[in-house]
């Protein structure tokens, strides 16, 4: 690999402030790491119990904690799910992982207010 990125969106670091909460069966709430308009990644606390509940279908919910947005239901598809290398939670037995989601057929309506969220967030 020669280290160039293959992304065709530019992606933008998100604030502590800016969470997802994916609904695939059950509900996973987590910190944003990073998002563009093909999609984003978030850190979220592992739950044994949960784990393997997805049905394909995923639905994603974007918002900003004092930042005034809220996105419901956004049509999305995980595409990598891994831990991550923090340790800091070891000791109580949870894991933090790192979920990838990928946007799916994003209507213009959806489009305009993941622009708009991401406008906001990477400058907040």
């Amino acid at each position: 690999m020669n280290g160039k990125e293959r992304r065709r969106h530019r992606r933008y670091k998100a604030p502590e402030t800016c969470y997802a909460a994916l609904k695939a069966g059950n509900t996973t709430v987590g910190r944003i790491r990073d998002i563009s308009m093909g999609g984003l990644s978030f850190e979220y606390l592992e739950d044994e119990e949960k784990q393997g509940e997805q049905d394909g279908s995923e639905l994603v919910d974007l918002f900003w904690v004092g930042g005034g947005y809220f996105i419901r239901e956004i049509p999305c598809q995980t595409v990598r799910d891994s831990m991550t290398g923090h340790d800091a939670l070891s000791f109580s037995g949870l894991g933090v992982r790192l979920r990838s989601l990928q946007f799916e057929a994003l209507t213009d309506q959806a489009s305009g207010q993941v622009e708009a969220y991401i406008s906001c967030c990477s400058h907040g």
